[in-house]
């Protein structure tokens, strides 16, 4: 390619032809209103899985979707062999499209074909997406996936919160540990996203029919304050459950 093309290609990192439409409407921008809860959860799980890098040289993001936890957990521990699975061929595809050189898989991790093996995995907002007569097969198999003394790093939404029509549940710490306490045993757990009056006034002020906020130093101010002030929580009000689970030993 010469250097007009390399340029070129370069941009295709993101599909960004894809933001505009006219079918219905015209727009020109998208914006996820969820965008400050997602990426808290991120930069929190990956300060949880560098606490154990002592004892980890393999990771696998399980349900990895589109791929954005998997990337970022290939950048901040390059030294890892880190992999994203995903049952959903369509989710790999894409995956693989946004990150063309990182590890994905398209697989049933409950099926005896499935023999790979793990020090530590991921489980970030999957569990509730388990139908509920599969949720104990789906254990067995993280189980089984493990090495000796491995981990979970587990988010899920709280009952706290009405499930949504994607999810077969939502969790209390007594129901995830009556899921996982024949394989694993709760090490560490946090009450995570506080839910609150204010922060859906921020979310209006932020995206509404009119604007979407754009100033950077207002953005990244109402994103700290999230942090610092409504992301711990309590059993009353998280809107989401943290778990670290350690593999028991036989």
């Amino acid at each position: 390619m010469n250097e007009e093309q390399i340029n070129q290609d370069e941009e295709y990192d993101f599909p960004y032809h894809y933001i505009p439409s006219f079918r219905a409407d015209f727009i020109h921008s998208l914006s996820w209103g969820w965008s400050k809860n997602y990426t808290s959860a991120i930069e929190f799980v990956l300060k949880e899985v560098e606490k154990e890098l002592e004892n980890t040289s393999t990771l696998f993001d399980i349900g990895c979707g589109d791929g954005r936890l998997t990337r970022e957990l290939n950048i901040e521990f390059s030294e890892l062999k880190i992999m994203g699975v995903d049952y959903s061929s369509k989710a790999i595809a894409l995956a693989k499209a946004m990150n063309p050189n990182m590890q994905f898989l398209n697989a049933d991790i409950t099926t005896k074909e499935f023999d790979l093996k793990c020090d530590a995995l991921t489980l970030i907002e999957v569990f509730e997406h388990i139908p509920l007569d599969f949720c104990n097969d789906f254990v067995e198999a993280l189980s089984q996936m493990l090495n000796r003394n491995g981990v979970i790093f587990l988010t899920v939404p709280s009952t706290n919160m009405e499930v949504s029509y994607k999810h077969s549940q939502h969790f209390t710490l007594a129901l995830l540990e009556e899921y996982f306490g024949k394989y694993f045993h709760v090490e560490d757990m946090k009450y995570i996203q506080r839910g609150s009056f204010f922060l859906k006034l921020i979310y209006k002020f932020t995206h509404n029919s009119f604007y979407i906020l754009n100033h950077k130093g207002l953005n990244n101010f109402l994103y700290n304050l999230y942090k610092k002030r409504y992301f711990d929580a309590n059993e009353n009000n998280a809107e989401r459950i943290y778990v670290k689970l350690r593999k028991k030993e036989k």
